[in-house]
């Protein structure tokens, strides 16, 4: 293979096909303030953590934080669609008494889920 060919056989592999390991870590620049950089740079001291070990845990931290909150809200929009399509839920209430009932030992009912009351406009200014 010649010089030329080689050099555009490897450049093609760099630009077009390559794929980076998984354990291969990549860069990415952040812009800092001056004070924002100061700031980091003191918390990561008193952490006992370099700057850059410092944001490494802020970004996981905060992206572990983003990934609970949406996880949380995919669970509540699928318990928001079973209320709408059942139509009904059990009360703090009735199942408190349900449980300790159990805990003491007593025969006890399951409770029956209770459909949602909607309150009109006019019933709540009243």
């Amino acid at each position: 293979m010649r010089h030329d060919e080689l050099h555009f056989f490897v450049a093609h592999l760099c630009y077009f096909h390559w794929q980076p390991h998984p354990n291969i870590m990549t860069t990415t620049t952040l812009r800092l303030t001056d004070e924002l950089k100061i700031r980091v740079t003191a918390a990561a001291d008193a952490a006992g953590l370099t700057a850059h070990g410092f944001m490494l845990r802020a970004i996981e931290s905060q992206t572990a934080e983003a990934e609970a909150q949406a996880a949380f809200e995919q669970l509540a929009a699928q318990r928001w669609r079973k209320l709408q399509r059942t139509g009904g839920y059990l009360t703090h209430d009735s199942v408190r008494d349900y449980a300790m009932a159990l805990a003491r030992g007593d025969s006890a009912t399951p409770p029956k889920p209770v459909k949602p009351v909607v309150k009109t406009a006019r019933a709540r200014s009243a």
